[in-house]
């Protein structure tokens, strides 16, 4: 747990991670949880394994977390700073929203959080270049774009908990 301005627990570590060329992990149930190879989050899995290296497509994340039973009446928040280009998440099974975008901050309120318990978040992003609008130029294993984006989570994860009247500030 980190404490400062606001309580708040930190994501990054070591998740599970599954490739899903065929994009069948929505209807097979993954974000009930999944087995799955290690990767650590934030990072792009394209620098973490060679046979992920210029993969384009859906692949899923996974991480089990203790939420601190000190946090019982706050309103937590998953934010995101950067995960792309299209992505999905769960919290303990229930879909909380999605966001379109790679390097763009966003936010999710979370509902549905075990205090003083484990609780599963699980992620499936896609970052085909079919999902997005790029120009073209730069040959890929999955297309042509001017840039190649990183995908997943490049940047910093938290779970962030506020007063219910806070609202969504937690910076």
């Amino acid at each position: 747990m980190v404490v400062g301005v606001r309580p708040r627990v930190e994501l990054s570590g070591f998740w599970r991670f599954k490739l899903d060329p065929g994009d069948v992990g929505e209807s097979s149930g993954w974000f009930r949880g999944f087995d799955g190879d290690l990767i650590y989050v934030p990072a792009s899995w394209n620098e973490q394994n060679p046979d992920w290296d210029g993969y384009g497509g859906v692949a899923w994340y996974q991480y089990d977390f203790h939420i601190p039973r000190e946090f019982s009446g706050l309103t937590a928040w998953l934010v995101f700073e950067g995960a792309g280009y299209l992505t999905r998440v769960w919290f303990n099974g229930l879909s909380i929203g999605g966001h379109e975008g790679s390097f763009t901050q966003f936010r999710l309120r979370v509902n549905g959080v075990r205090f003083g318990d484990w609780n599963r978040v699980v992620v499936k992003v896609d970052n085909n270049s079919k999902s997005r609008p790029l120009g073209r130029g730069y040959p890929t294993t999955w297309g042509f774009s001017d840039t190649f984006i990183n995908p997943d989570f490049t940047r910093v994860l938290v779970l962030g908990v506020v007063p219910p009247e806070g609202g969504s500030s937690l910076r």
